[in-house]
């Protein structure tokens, strides 16, 4: 039974249709291509770079936590 199958692509500076071309050309049935997401890329080079390369983030804030101590007095 034949299935249908989602998948995600992230191309560089690829069209729609040469996409399309390139799964056709391979003899893949393509059902439809939905664009999700387009980003500007500043440096070419760092398109394929994953997140290793990116700063790493200040550490978060630790949480403050009430005290559950006893004040030392009690209430009259």
């Amino acid at each position: 039974m034949a299935k249908k199958v989602n998948f995600v692509l992230k191309v560089t500076d690829a069209k729609l249709l040469d996409i399309k071309k390139a799964l056709e050309a391979k003899s893949i049935k393509l059902d439809s291509i939905i664009e999700v997401y387009k980003e500007e890329v500043a440096d070419p080079s760092a398109a394929g770079k994953g997140p290793e390369t990116a700063k790493a983030a200040a550490p978060a804030p630790k949480p403050s936590v009430p005290s559950t101590a006893p004040s030392g007095s009690s209430p009259a």
